[in-house]
C-alpha cells in the first residue's frame, strides 16, 4: 500500500471495526472513530470542491484541542498538507508566515480570524467548519501550488538557532515515525495515551499519528499549570505520556511535597530536553511501575537514540540507535569516526525529512550528502562519541562550541559540571563573544541558574565548585540567579530574552 493512503485506510478500518470506540477525549469531549470518519471523508470532498490537494499546503491557526486533533487527523485522510501554529504564536506572526510561504488556505476560528490583519490574500469565507460545538473558518488563500518535493506534513522549528524553519515530511516518513513510536513503546490497539505536547510539536505530533495507526484513545490535556498536570497523573486511567524536562521537573517538586505515587502509566519519556540522572531517579520512585525512557532526537529526524532506565548513569549517554535508523559519527574531514573518537551525529533512513520548505540554501548545508550514500541524510550539528557497547555520549552542539580564552570547547562540558554541584534546579549558559557589542564586556560566558530551595548565596558556591571542578578558562565569569527561564513557543529555553536578563542583573 502507498504510504500516502496508509492513514485513510487505518481509519476506514478502525471506523468499521471500533467505530463507537473514542479516537480522541478530553475532560469535556469525546470523537468515536466513527466520527472521525465520517468527517475525514466529508472533508475530503470539499477540498477536492476547492482545489485544495497533495499539493496545496494548509495553515491551521488554533488552540490545543479535541477540534484540533480532529481536524488534523481529517487533513492527514485527505493527503493535505498542513503546518499547525505553535502555542503562543502572535497573530502578527500568522501575518508573516502568510507573507512569506504559499498557503493554499488558512483554517481558524472566528475569534482567531479578527486578531490578524485584513490581508489582501483573503478571499471571501469559503465554508464554516464545526466541530462539536465550535466552528471553524476556511479562507482559501491562493491555487493549488506545484511543487517538485514530495511532502504530506510540515512543522515549524528554531532549533538551537532561534530562526524559524519548516520541516517537510513525507508520507514515508510519517509512518516509519508512527511504526517507530508504536515498536519503542509498545503501544498496542486501545491503548489510551496522554497527550500534553501541542500537534506543532513533533512529540505531540507523532503521539496523534500513533493513536490514529493503532485504533489507541488519544486524551488532550490542555491544563498548564504544574498541579493539574500532577493531579492529571494521579488520576490515572493512561497507559503512557511524553513530557519535556521543564515539565518533569515542576511535577517532580509537586510530587516530592504530596508524596504520592502512581503505578498505573506503562511509560514515560522524557523528550525535548536533558534531565539530570538524580531528577530521573526521582521520577523513577513516582513511577513505581512504568518504564521510563529518556530520548535524542531533532524535528528533521525525530527520535535517534533512545535509552531506557538501567542506563541513566552512563555518564552523558543519550543511549542506542533505535531501531530504523541508521547513524554515522564523521569528522571535520568527513571522515567515519572510530569508536571513542568525537564527530557530528549524521541520521540517516527512518525520520528524516525532505528539506526545509521554501528554503533550499538551507536544506543543502542541513542535507550535504555523505560519500556514495545515496539516501537523504541530515547532519544534525550534535557531537558524540560512540562507545564499545554501542551508546551514544552526548558532547556538545556545533553552534556551543566556542572559543574562549583562545581554546575551544563545549560549553555542555561546563552545564554537566554545574548540575553535579547539586546546587541548582536548572542551569542555561550563553557565551558572549568578542564580537558581540553589548553591555556585558568581552568574551563571557554567563551561567544562568535557577538555584534549590535550601541554597543561599549561589553565585559564590558556583564559583567556588566550579573553580575546583574544571580548568580556569572554563569557570563562568558570571553566575546569575533566575526563578524560572523564559520559554519559546517550542518549550525551549529563550536565551535572547535570558540575555537581557543578564544585561539588568546585578545578582552575580
Amino acid at each position: 500500500m502507498e504510504p500516502s493512503a496508509i492513514f485513510k485506510t487505518l481509519i476506514q478500518k478502525h471506523s468499521s471495526e471500533i467505530g463507537d470506540c473514542s479516537a480522541f477525549v478530553s475532560s469535556t469531549q469525546s470523537i468515536s472513530y466513527k466520527k472521525l470518519e465520517t468527517f475525514s471523508s466529508g472533508l475530503e470532498l470539499f477540498l477536492r470542491k476547492n482545489k485544495v490537494s497533495s499539493q496545496s499546503p494548509v495553515l491551521i491557526f488554533l488552540p490545543q484541542s479535541v477540534e484540533l486533533a480532529l481536524l488534523a487527523s481529517a487533513l492527514i485522510y485527505s493527503g493535505v498538507p498542513a503546518l499547525i501554529t505553535p502555542t503562543g504564536i502572535k497573530a502578527h506572526e500568522v501575518d508573516q508566515l502568510l507573507a512569506d510561504y504559499p498557503f493554499s488556505a488558512l483554517i481558524t476560528s472566528e475569534e482567531f480570524k479578527d486578531k490578524l490583519k485584513k490581508s489582501a490574500r483573503f478571499q471571501d469565507n469559503v465554508m464554516n467548519i464545526e466541530i462539536e460545538r465550535t466552528k471553524f473558518s476556511f479562507y482559501k488563500l491562493t491555487d493549488e501550488i506545484k511543487t517538485s518535493v514530495d511532502f504530506s506534513w510540515l512543522l515549524m522549528t528554531s532549533g538551537s538557532t532561534g530562526k524559524s524553519k519548516i520541516v517537510m515530511m513525507s508520507a514515508l516518513n510519517l509512518q516509519e515515525r508512527t511504526l517507530g513510536e508504536i515498536d519503542l513503546f509498545e503501544i498496542r490497539p486501545q491503548s489510551k495515551i496522554l497527550n500534553v505536547l501541542p500537534f506543532s510539536h513533533d512529540i505531540g505530533f507523532n503521539q496523534l499519528l500513533t493513536s490514529i495507526y493503532t485504533g489507541s484513545t488519544l486524551e488532550i490535556f490542555t491544563k498548564r499549570l504544574p498541579v493539574e498536570f500532577a493531579n492529571r497523573m494521579i488520576e490515572g486511567g493512561f497507559d503512557g505520556v511524553s513530557s519535556m524536562p521543564q515539565i518533569w521537573n515542576n511535577f517532580i517538586q509537586i510530587a516530592k511535597k504530596l508524596n504520592f505515587k502512581i503505578a498505573h502509566a506503562c511509560y514515560i519519556t522524557v523528550s525535548g530536553g536533558s534531565l539530570p540522572v538524580e531528577k530521573l531517579v526521582e521520577l523513577r520512585e513516582i513511577f513505581i511501575n512504568a518504564k521510563i525512557f529518556k530520548t535524542y532526537g531533532q524535528t528533521e529526524t525525530f527520535r535517534s537514540l533512545a535509552e531506557v532506565e538501567q542506563d541513566f548513569f552512563v555518564k552523558n549517554s543519550c543511549g542506542k540507535i533505535i531501531a530504523g535508523v541508521d547513524l554515522l559519527l564523521v569528522n571535520e574531514n568527513d571522515q567515519v569516526c572510530l569508536t571513542g573518537e568525537s564527530g557530528q551525529l549524521l541520521h540517516f533512513g527512518t525520520g528524516t525529512m525532505s528539506g526545509y520548505w521554501m528554503d533550499q540554501e538551507l536544506t543543502d548545508i542541513k542535507m550535504k550528502p555523505f560519500g556514495e550514500i545515496k539516501i537523504p541524510v541530515v547532519r544534525t550539528g550534535d557531537y558524540f562519541i560512540r562507545t564499545e557497547d554501542g551508546r551514544y555520549q552526548y558532547e556538545g552542539r556545533k553552534d556551543d562550541m566556542i572559543k574562549h580564552a583562545g581554546r575551544r570547547f563545549f560549553l555542555s562540558e561546563i552545564e554537566t559540571c554545574i548540575r553535579s554541584s547539586n546546587l541548582v534546579k536548572d542551569v542555561f549558559l550563553i557565551h558572549v563573544p568578542e564580537s558581540n557589542i553589548n553591555s556585558l564586556g568581552k568574551d563571557k560566558i554567563l551561567s544562568f541558574v535557577i538555584v534549590k530551595d535550601d541554597v543561599t548565596d549561589a553565585p559564590s558556591l558556583l564559583k567556588i565548585y566550579c573553580t575546583s571542578m574544571l580548568e580556569t578558562f572554563k569557570v563562568p565569569d558570571e553566575f546569575i540567579v533566575c526563578s524560572a527561564f523564559p520559554m519559546t513557543s517550542s518549550f525551549k529555553v529563550d536565551g535572547p530574552a535570558l540575555l537581557k536578563l543578564g544585561r539588568l542583573s546585578g545578582n552575580k
